[in-house]
C-alpha cells in the first residue's frame, strides 16, 4: 500500500494511504442504514475536491473541525460508485498558514 504525503487530490490514486492538508467545504452528520452515525465531508485543494467518509468515532471528530476551515487528513483512497472517495481515518483542523506553507491557495 503506497502512503502519500500532501498530494493534489487530482492525483489520488485507489488503495492509497494520503496524508493532507485540505479545505473543509461542507460536512454533514448522516446515520447509515443501521443507525450509526457517520460524516460526510467534502474537501478541496486549489485544482480539485473529493468526497470523504469519517465512519468511525464521528462524534468525537465532528467536534475537531468545521465547515469552510483547513483540516488535516489522513485517509484511504476507495472507490464507490464509480468514483474515488476518501475514508477519512484522522481530521482535525489546522492553522491556515500551515496550509499556505504547504501551497494551498484558497480562492
Amino acid at each position: 500500500m503506497q502512503k502519500t504525503f500532501n498530494d493534489k487530490i487530482s492525483d489520488f490514486k485507489l488503495d492509497s494511504i494520503i496524508y493532507g492538508f485540505y479545505y473543509c467545504n461542507d460536512k454533514v452528520v448522516k446515520y447509515s442504514k443501521n443507525g450509526d452515525m457517520y460524516l460526510d465531508i467534502l474537501l478541496t485543494d486549489d485544482e480539485s475536491s473529493i468526497y470523504g467518509k469519517v465512519w468511525m468515532h464521528s462524534d468525537y471528530f465532528n467536534k475537531l473541525f468545521s465547515i469552510e476551515s483547513f483540516v488535516a487528513v489522513k485517509g484511504k483512497v476507495v472507490k464507490y460508485r464509480d468514483r474515488l472517495e476518501l475514508n477519512i481515518l484522522n481530521i482535525k483542523s489546522t492553522d491556515n498558514q500551515l496550509y499556505y506553507r504547504y501551497g494551498f491557495n484558497k480562492k
